[in-house]
């Protein structure tokens, strides 16, 4: 798997963007410690949450490793 093909974890976007727990959980409407239990896989993940992270990051959904660390409701997760 090429760099371009792999998927990235939304603590790794945080980063990546140079945000700050508290400024991604601005951006996303929801507390620090929500965001933190997002990223550690301890709570489900949105499906508006998501939406904004891919919009923020320009990540496709498709791209954002959610379902491998952390529990997602499946029929709520927006395609594109």
């Amino acid at each position: 798997m090429s760099e371009f093909d792999r998927k990235f974890t939304p603590a790794e976007i945080r980063r990546l963007m140079g945000f700050s727990l508290d400024e991604m959980a601005k951006e996303l409407g929801i507390s620090h410690m929500t965001l933190q239990r997002r990223e550690k896989g301890e709570s489900e993940w949105r499906a508006t949450e998501i939406k904004i992270l891919s919009e923020l990051s320009q990540i496709p959904v498709d791209r954002i490793d959610f379902l491998m660390h952390c529990p997602v409701r499946q029929t709520n997760i927006p395609q594109g």
